[in-house]
This record gives structure tokens, C-alpha cells and sequence, in this order.
């Protein structure tokens, strides 16, 4: 109808019924008002006044509500802060009014209809505009069909109000929250959006069977490691599945909402703090520098790649005899790359001569061997391999390092060399005192890290855990 219109104009006119609607409540506040002041026998000398300024007082309201930006506000999801600025709104008109009628003589309209009319025009405007919003939650309960899903929510913080907010503006979604349950006792028997806190995680089984739960929701992004384990023990024992929100980081990487429910990882059961790397003392010692790795196809070696890659070496060198591992994530880091600072070397850490022959070309600054076969089951049935690889690969590469002078070498090494009880383990710990008796005699700085259970690594426990539980 208002399609050939500007904008702006479509606007005015979508907002003129408001206008109107929003003048006859302020003209019909004052009026009832004066009413009730005169006890019905208004005066006509009132009613003839009134007549001549209710232009006046119906402008002056209006005139509020756009300085509060009353029009612009969604009603559908208002909140305190928006009831807030319509009683400003109104709040402030009334004041400025009171005080010209106060200055008024004769004065026709008495000044406790400037109190009065104020307080039924905010009854009356906001129940009108918050009547979406009401609308939309007159059941929390209704909306759903046969399919529907019992979901207890485990957190009645934030988070968990949030989560059960959403359910229940969703009905389509088919999850209607029917209780809390939260550590804290003060909130046993508070409803919050019509939805009571139950009782604490202790009577998650109980409260299962009673209120016949579909679903567990975990709704405690900020809890430790401990407090998930226990929670998902506890939920294990009633055969119900969990779920979980996304925690903050989730959040901000894919703008997930807090709805989005997920399965519960390793990840949220280890819940280990995050370390913080110091950016700057890592780009002082790779920036510029010609940095190799060895090992580079590898899991952990190519994550380490991607890291070192980002602190912009002047040359990075990927040694493997992996090709296609090299040659994919070579790809991988130049991606967006103008100009290649990638060499990759197919080199057997250990054949002496290759390793000598790469490290004169390549003459680095900065050495990471991570190069090792590591499947512990592999290793007991293959250990020479684990000993040439593991104990003269390391060695080969430590005398190559010191003879062409890097400044530094690091040592991927893993728990498993403390007291190591497998091949593995054994030849690990090797390693580690070769890197350290080379180093007595270099002028090379030599040091050795390990790792522990790296998730998502092959070879890692944590995957085989994890099929066996589904299993």
C-alpha cells in the first residue's frame, strides 16, 4: 500500500495509529482523573479548560515518548529497562506539567490530577505496549504436542534462566524446562519464568523419576572439571541423556546461542584452565628466525607448524618422510600466503647423512624435533624400530643442531619417560638424557618438554576412551 513511499514517510504513517492510541490513553488518564477528583461532578469551567489544553497535554506526552525512544522499542521483547523508560517517559512530562498547572490562577485543574492521570496512564499505556510480550508467555506450559521433551535444567544461574527462557518462547522446539536444580540452598522452591529450582544436583535421580525427565540440560558454562564429572556421574547412574550450552568461547567463535544444546566432550569433563601463551617472548625467538621441524606431519608437529607459522619466521622448514603430510599441510599454511616461506624436506631422522645434509642447507636458527613413532602396543611388538627412530633419530639431529650451530633445539618428549614401564616410554626417556648430554657440549641450547595425552593426537588413549563408551 505504502510501497511507492520513502522510508521515512512508511514509517510516520505505520506509527500514526500509535500516536492516536497513545493520545486517547493520555486524554482519557486526565479525564478519569478529573472524575475521580470531582467525584463524577466535574466542574465546566474544568471541562472547558481541559478541552482547550488537552492538545497541549497529549503533545507533551507524545512529545516524551519519542525523546525516551519509546517508538523505537520492540515490545515483543521488553524487559525492566524499557518499563523503566516509559515511567521516565511519563515521569518527567507529569513533573514539567505540575509545575506549570502549580504557576496557574485561576487554576481549573487541580494539581492531584497531575498526580493521578500520570499513574493510570502508566498502568494503561504499559500493560497496551508490554501486551506482546505478556502475549507471548500467557502459557509457558502450552504449544507443546505429543513429541514434547521433559528437560531438567542443571544451574538455575544466568545461563540456566536463559536456556529455560528460551524453551519456553520456543514451544516449537519441543523442550519444556519443569524445574532447576542448583548447588545453591537459598534457591530450593524459587521460580524463575515460572519454572521452580527443585533442589540441588543430589536429587537429580530422584527428581528423574518423579517429574519423568527426557533430558538433562547442563547450564554451568563456568564450572570446573571436577564439578562436570561429578554432575555427569550422578546423571549416568538415571540413564537419561545430557546435553550441555556451549561455554563462552563457543559463544564468540560460531555465535552460537545458549539453546544450542551439544554432548558433552572430554573437553568440559577435563575442564583444565587454559594456559596463556606470552606472544611476545615467542615472537622474539621465532620472528625472523629459520625455524625447523621435525616430524612435521605428525599431529603435534603440525599444530606446531600453524603456531610457529603465525609468528612469521623468516624461512620454515618441515622435515617427514611422510610426502602427502607435507605436501597437504604445506598447502594448508600458504593458503593465504603471497610469497612462499615453506621448504619441506624428505629426510629419515635416522640416516646421519640426510639429517647432516639438511641441516647444512637449511642452516636453522631454531630447532623442534617432535619425530618419533609413539603407539605404545606398536612399540612392545617393534622395538628396534622404536630404538632407531626414537634414540639415534634424536641423536642425529641433536649432533646436527649443535655441529651447524642453531641456537636452540626443543625436545617433544612425553610423561611416558618417567619411570617409563614400555618401549615407549624407555626410549623416550633416552632421548631426553642424549639431549641433555649434547647440550653439556654445545654451545647450542638444548631443552626437552613432555607431553601428556594430547586430545584429538593418533595415538592418543582419549579416542579409544571415548568408542569404547559408546560402545
Amino acid at each position: 500500500m505504502h510501497r511507492g513511499l520513502p522510508p521515512s514517510l512508511r514509517d510516520l504513517l505505520r506509527l500514526v495509529p500509535v500516536l492516536i492510541l497513545d493520545a486517547a490513553i493520555v486524554l482519557a488518564a486526565y479525564a478519569a482523573a478529573l472524575a475521580l477528583r470531582f467525584d463524577g461532578d466535574v466542574p465546566g469551567q474544568s471541562i472547558r479548560f481541559f478541552a482547550a489544553v488537552s492538545w497541549f497535554i497529549a503533545l507533551a506526552y507524545l512529545t516524551g515518548n519519542f525523546l525516551f525512544r519509546i517508538y523505537r522499542t520492540s515490545w515483543k521483547y521488553a524487559g525492566i529497562v524499557d518499563a523503566l523508560n516509559i515511567a521516565l517517559s511519563i515521569g518527567v512530562v507529569s513533573m514539567i506539567l505540575f509545575a506549570i498547572n502549580a504557576f496557574l490562577s485561576p487554576r481549573h485543574i487541580p494539581l492531584t490530577v497531575n498526580v493521578v492521570a500520570p499513574a493510570l496512564m502508566l498502568i494503561a499505556m504499559g500493560g497496551i505496549k508490554f501486551w506482546p510480550r505478556l502475549w507471548a508467555s500467557r502459557n509457558p506450559f502450552g504449544g507443546y504436542d505429543a513429541g514434547v521433551k521433559n528437560v531438567l535444567i542443571v544451574g538455575a544461574g544466568h545461563t540456566g534462566q536463559l536456556l529455560a527462557r528460551e524453551f519456553l518462547q520456543n514451544p516449537r522446539w519441543q523442550y519444556r524446562p519443569i524445574g532447576f536444580v542448583d548447588d545453591d540452598r537459598r534457591l530450593r522452591g524459587v521460580r524463575i519464568h515460572a519454572v521452580t529450582v527443585l533442589g540441588d544436583r543430589f536429587d537429580i535421580p530422584e527428581i528423574c523419576t518423579s517429574r519423568q525427565v527426557d533430558l538433562v540440560a547442563l547450564a554451568i558454562p563456568s564450572a570446573g572439571g571436577a564439578v562436570m564429572r561429578e554432575v555427569v556421574g550422578i546423571v549416568q547412574s538415571t540413564h537419561v541423556p545430557l546435553r550441555t550450552v556451549p561455554g563462552l568461547r563457543d559463544l564468540v567463535r560460531s555465535e552460537s546461542e545458549a539453546a544450542q544444546l551439544r554432548e558433552v566432550t572430554v573437553d568440559d569433563l577435563l575442564g583444565r584452565d587454559q594456559v596463556e601463551i606470552d606472544a611476545e617472548m615467542c615472537a622474539a625467538t621465532i620472528r625472523g628466525k629459520s625455524v625447523l621441524i621435525t616430524g612435521a606431519a605428525g599431529y603435534i608437529a603440525a599444530e606446531l607448524a600453524r603456531q610457529v607459522f603465525a609468528f612469521e619466521p623468516a624461512r620454515l622448514h618441515l622435515v617427514d618422510v611422510n610426502e602427502t603430510g607435507l605436501y597437504d599441510l604445506e598447502r594448508d599454511l600458504e593458503a593465504d600466503e603471497q610469497e612462499s616461506r615453506i621448504s619441506i624436506w624428505l629426510c629419515d631422522v635416522t640416516d646421519p647423512a640426510q639429517v647432516d645434509e639438511v641441516f647444512r642447507q637449511t642452516r636453522p636458527d631454531v630447532v623442534f624435533h617432535a619425530a618419533a613413532y609413539k603407539h605404545i602396543p606398536v612399540m612392545e611388538d617393534h622395538p628396534d624400530a622404536a630404538f632407531r627412530t626414537n634414540v639415534v633419530g634424536t641423536l642425529n639431529v641433536c649432533t646436527a643442531a649443535s655441529d651447524h650451530g642453531a641456537e636452540r633445539l626443543v625436545f617433544v618428549s612425553t610423561d611416558k619417560a618417567v619411570n617409563p614401564d614400555n618401549v615407549y616410554g624407555a626410549t623416550k626417556r633416552i632421548g631426553e638424557l642424549l639431549v641433555g648430554a649434547v647440550g653439556n657440549e654445545s654451545t647450542t641450547t638444548f631443552a626437552a618438554v613432555r607431553f601428556g595425552n594430547v586430545m584429538g593426537s593418533r595415538g592418543s588413549v582419549v579416542p579409544l576412551f571415548l568408542r569404547q563408551i559408546e560402545r
